[in-house]
């Protein structure tokens, strides 16, 4: 099960990994894109760390503040995606206070689901 205090541990870790990834992250960007992938990650992450005080029970609503958090640090195509993502995410989890398998992989198919909508509409 996925509740509040895992979704914060997951977060603490990704930040972790954010940091230690950070230059590949740009260095891959760079070669297709502008090269601030790595600072896209880094600082959404870092700013949902800076908020995860304010997660409660209710999934949805700890989603949307993820969502917020990289409207906030990132101007960027990328940081966009991920927050549209988060959005989307906190729809289907309004009001859960945890997550099975299904949930999880709902997450997961949610995020692909939106990135890819959300990226054909900016691509046309």
């Amino acid at each position: 099960m996925l509740r509040k205090e895992e979704l914060i541990s997951v977060f603490q870790k990704l930040l972790v990994e954010a940091k230690n990834s950070y230059d590949d992250f740009n260095s891959a960007d760079g070669k297709i894109g502008d090269g601030d992938l790595g600072v896209t990650i880094l600082h959404g992450l870092e700013e949902v760390n800076n908020n995860i005080n304010k997660f409660s029970d209710d999934m949805g609503a700890n989603f949307i503040i993820c969502s917020q958090a990289f409207v906030k640090k990132s101007g960027s195509s990328f940081g966009t995606l991920i927050a549209f993502s988060f959005m989307s995410i906190s729809k289907n989890l309004k009001g859960k206070t945890e997550c099975n398998h299904d949930d999880i992989v709902g997450i997961f198919e949610t995020a692909l689901k939106t990135i890819i909508y959300r990226f054909c509409s900016i691509s046309i």
